[in-house]
């Protein structure tokens, strides 16, 4: 005969819940002066980086699914394939070609150190009902063929809206002119569909651990010359993923370049990896104790048949719970899944477990 032993544990001050992130726009560097610094690599495998699951865990109790938390673990020191990029936040007037953008309020200007400068971006911000967010003018980036250098958007893109949760899905479309040579006139169609796909934490070099989203982008890009009819030049899909942090901004990027279909030569790098170890606007305050999370009081467990059903009641100000297990106090704990009731119901396994509900605010 087996004897399967469940118990139940209080949620004790110290063990602290994390709430799904909402990523503003406000947390965009935008200000003259800030900056920040990042390692960057070409060509680097990004396997592990983008193997995590989406954030979908088991059944939850009545019907659905529940939602579990990811970790992406991007902590390790700079690397010997790695240069340092510095992202300054400039006014428009001191970037290149910047006469091509006359209404943007900043510009990002990229710089692999010490002195490569290679590009700018022009951005301010919109209030427009569903359109609003941070706007981007367009681009400019320094080639080593003969190609005019700025990218001027037609019309100006939303790319981050001015709120960012979990789920959430957004798209647009826009074309710049380029001129090659300083005579063939050039379109470039560009369409791009973003996607909250994950949510959990980001830990980063020198930074640590963040609340973190990510977003997963899929760019297209179809480039043509202007005659009658079009000649097409250029088809591919770029795969693009990034990480909001609240208090931060973009604090990690993954590019996975797609080949010209038309002409699938190989290109000279494959992807770029881009991740935070340092910004001048934010303090990363973890190492400070935390306030102690909410808690639950008259947890207790029935076995009722077949399944293993968990009741407790509110003693703080948690309306929302996190229901973790663990096959042994000496191991990390999994999460279940998500409540806002005070009950949980799960089927009786043949192992032993230990449970915790976790109050979050």
């Amino acid at each position: 005969m087996k004897f399967h032993l469940y118990f139940c544990i209080t949620v004790l001050a110290g063990l602290c819940a994390q709430a799904l992130p909402i990523f503003t726009t406000n947390s965009l560097p935008s200000q003259i002066g800030q900056y920040n610094c990042s390692y960057y690599s070409t060509n680097v495998d990004v396997t592990a980086m983008l193997m995590l699951d989406t954030n979908q865990g088991p059944p939850a109790p009545g019907g659905g699914t529940t939602i579990v938390s990811q970790n992406w673990d991007f902590s390790e020191p700079q690397q010997p394939y790695e240069s340092v990029l510095r992202t300054d936040i400039i006014a428009p007037e001191d970037g290149a070609n910047s006469g091509q953008f006359p209404y943007a309020t900043y510009a990002e200007q990229d710089t692999l150190e010490p002195t490569n400068q290679i590009g700018w971006r022009y951005c301010g911000f919109t209030d427009s009902g569903t359109s609003s967010g941070r706007l981007c003018y367009g681009l400019d980036a320094p080639e080593n063929e003969p190609v005019t250098e700025w990218a001027v958007f037609v019309p100006p893109t939303v790319d981050i809206p001015s709120t960012v949760q979990f789920g959430q899905t957004w798209s647009n479309a826009l074309y710049w002119l380029s001129t090659y040579f300083e005579i063939i006139l050039v379109s470039n169609y560009y369409t791009y569909s973003s996607s909250v796909d994950a949510f959990g934490t980001l830990i980063l070099p020198e930074i640590g651990a963040v609340p973190a989203l990510r977003v997963h982008e899929v760019d297209s890009y179809t480039v043509t010359d202007v005659s009658d009819p079009p000649l097409l030049l250029d088809i591919n899909t770029n795969q693009y993923y990034y990480w909001l942090v609240p208090g931060i901004g973009v604090a990690a990027q993954v590019l996975l370049l797609g080949n010209n279909v038309l002409d699938p030569v190989d290109l000279p790098y494959t992807n770029t990896v881009q991740r935070f170890f340092y910004a001048s606007y934010y303090t990363n305050n973890t190492n400070s104790a935390p306030p102690p999370p909410p808690s639950t009081a008259d947890l207790y467990i029935i076995d009722q048949g077949g399944s293993v059903v968990l009741n407790w009641s509110t003693l703080s100000n948690a309306v929302n719970f996190r229901i973790d297990y663990t096959a042994s106090l000496a191991t990390n704990w999994q999460t279940l899944g998500y409540t806002t009731s005070t009950s949980w119901t799960e089927t009786i396994t043949a192992t032993q477990r230990f449970y915790r509900v976790v109050g979050i605010p």
